[in-house]
């Protein structure tokens, strides 16, 4: 926070700060899966601060100290408050439930192909290095794992927008 309540704007040190460690890890993603882990984590501990620090900002509750409990001015880094918390807490909330509509939505209606040449499940109707189409065996047709990956994100967007809409009621 600057003086007279005014936010400082993001300089290319804080972008660097929070997404060199992501992007380091997603160079190194074809060589392992921690390095996969590593990315998720950093993305998702950089949003989670910056919905915490928002959330806190905006609902104007006294922060205080992690280490202290003293009361902080709003924005003072070591400071957290419970909308805060329950902010940072928003964007676990909306992945998971994103991520439990793409199991729902995987599981009921998302299109199952059967290739008639290998016997593959392929998640779409062209299966790769095969002249024969496939044949859809349940699942509403055309609704392939590109439409199931768009609802599971819609719904975290929703769920988290709705959690935020809660913190501030």
């Amino acid at each position: 926070m600057l003086p007279g309540g005014k936010r400082a704007r993001r300089g290319a040190r804080q972008v660097l700060a929070n997404g060199s460690v992501a992007a380091l890890a997603a160079c190194f993603h074809s060589l392992s899966a921690l390095a996969v882990l590593a990315l998720l984590g950093a993305v998702a501990a950089a949003t989670a601060d910056t919905w915490a620090a928002e959330v806190g900002i905006r609902l104007r509750k006294q922060p205080r100290s992690i280490l202290t409990l003293r009361p902080r001015p709003p924005g003072t880094s070591g400071a957290v408050s419970l909308p805060g918390t329950l902010g940072s807490a928003a964007v676990a909330l909306g992945g998971v439930a994103g991520s439990l509509a793409d199991s729902l939505a995987g599981d009921s209606v998302q299109a199952v192909y059967r290739c008639p040449v290998c016997g593959a499940s392929p998640e779409v109707a062209r299966h790769a290095g095969s002249p024969e189409r496939t044949v859809r065996v349940s699942g509403v047709p055309g609704l392939e794992n590109d439409a199931v990956s768009w609802i599971a994100t819609a719904t975290g967007a929703a769920g988290t927008v709705l959690f935020y809409q809660l913190l501030l009621s």
